[in-house]
């Protein structure tokens, strides 16, 4: 029986590790640039190297999600964001732009893998040839696949290519095509395509049918589970079940994750605890979501619009219990301050490094507002957009102008902003690389030639 590998995504630090204490084989999450999920939280530079080394004790794989139609001058920063993949180890790139495909097999090829985004919309066996020909590891396929058309492309792929496909199995399904959706962009000015979708499918439409004026979701799909289903998926040779969900809570994460593992390590010898087991996580499941769930395209296209009908459920607010601290995945950030004899002396400790710098701070006189110096704090951190830890020593309060102490601040949080700039940096790009993004069409090579498909 073929080993099917449970796909868990994760949108913040939470969930991550809700998915990796679990029982995720691989974790598929996003950078904070590029990825189709811009609302979730998505993670830094730090934090991805640090959840990358943690994950791989514990055997699970990282997906790098870049899976966004890209424009010409953010091809840099793919570039470099694809790099930083290959040097923290991440083991895939998720992607939907062909530039993509371009570049990660032109420069990456056998340093990272390279999986094509169920936004690529490959819904047969020579969309896969063709994937595995320009340089593809994986396909995730389009989700408006039925089972039988699964079959007929494990049957016309085999002795042809070994280029794995995964399929989603579970979470909220879209109305449109895979990565064909316009709807968005069209009714809210934000695409779906470029990650920012507004769900303009999950609101009430406006009708008139025989006179009468009404509204209904007419686009709203149903969610999607294939749980019931593991044997079928594996007769079709799917490598991995992808679990839709970046944009849900970690408590979501956490059960459903659990749902799956239990139900992949016992398929064929489940017993009466186990049953159960599944039972309550598949009725605790339900509560997270207002919608119907039901088996989606892998029978049939019938049955997929729903109306939330299952809202008198609907309760988010669920236990969730972790034993990995967050703190293991956040970088180090504290200033320690102290006053000697009108001099600020400052000790920044990021990312583990410690720098210094002195201020010279002047008494106040007769003009301006004076305040306290514990005040610095709050001028400080209404300024920044990251948690710093901030910690007087030998606290002694003392006043000063409300202009010296503003002053103050500003250097205290250029400070801090060089510092953060510093350590989130992408890799550089060498010469060679630079002179292959500015390369005209015609100085383009072929690196790999269609044969016959």
């Amino acid at each position: 029986m073929n080993k099917l590998e449970l796909m868990i995504p994760a949108g913040n630090l939470k969930s991550f590790i809700a998915a990796v204490e679990n029982g995720a084989d691989a974790v598929y999450l996003g950078y904070k640039k590029f990825n189709a999920r811009r609302p979730a939280d998505n993670f830094d530079i730090y934090q991805l190297s640090k959840m990358t080394a943690f994950a791989h004790l514990k055997n699970v794989k990282i997906y790098l999600t870049l899976n966004i139609d890209l424009k010409s001058n953010e091809l840099k920063d793919a570039f470099q964001i694809i790099k930083l993949a290959v040097q923290i180890g991440i083991d895939a790139v998720i992607v939907k732009d062909a530039a993509l495909i371009k570049i990660i097999h032109t420069w990456f090829q056998d340093k990272i893998e390279l999986h094509l985004s169920t936004q690529c919309a490959v819904t047969n066996y020579m969309g896969l040839l063709f994937a595995s020909q320009a340089g593809a590891d994986r396909v995730v396929l389009a989700r408006e696949l039925e089972w039988e058309e699964l079959c007929q492309i494990k049957e016309k792929l085999k002795g042809r290519t070994a280029i794995e496909y995964e399929i989603f199995s579970e979470g909220s399904m879209c109305f449109s095509i895979s990565g064909r959706c316009l709807a968005s962009s069209w009714g809210g000015g934000r695409s779906g395509n470029r990650g920012a979708c507004m769900a303009p499918c999950r609101v009430n439409w406006r009708t008139t049918k025989d006179n009468l004026v009404g509204t209904s979701p007419f686009f709203s799909m149903k969610d999607l589970s294939l749980l019931q289903h593991l044997s079928q998926i594996r007769q079709a040779e799917v490598t991995a079940i992808k679990v839709e969900g970046r944009l849900k809570s970690a408590a979501w994460v956490q059960q459903v994750t659990k749902l799956y593992r239990l139900a992949l390590d016992y398929e064929g010898k489940l017993t009466d605890d186990v049953v159960q087991q599944m039972d309550r996580l598949t009725n605790d499941l339900k509560k997270y979501t207002a919608r119907e769930i039901v088996n989606a395209h892998f029978f049939q296209h019938k049955d997929l619009i729903g109306a939330n009908k299952e809202f008198k459920n609907f309760d988010k607010e669920q236990n969730l219990v972790l034993n990995t601290p967050l703190q293991s995945f956040q970088p180090s950030r504290k200033l320690i301050l102290q006053l000697k004899n009108h001099q600020l002396m400052i000790e920044a400790v990021f990312y583990s490094e410690k720098h210094q710098k002195t201020i010279q701070l002047k008494r106040g006189g007769k003009k301006g507002k004076i305040i306290s110096l514990m005040y610095l704090k709050s001028l400080i951190s209404e300024q920044l957009d990251v948690p710093v830890e901030i910690e007087w020593q030998e606290e002694k309060d003392q006043e000063f102008s409300q202009g010296t102490l503003k002053k103050a601040a500003v250097e205290i949080v250029k400070l801090i902003k060089e510092l953060e700039r510093k350590h989130s940096q992408l890799p550089a790009l060498n010469n060679q690389e630079i002179t292959f993004l500015q390369s005209k069409p015609g100085e383009i090579k072929r690196e790999y030639q269609l044969g016959k498909i």
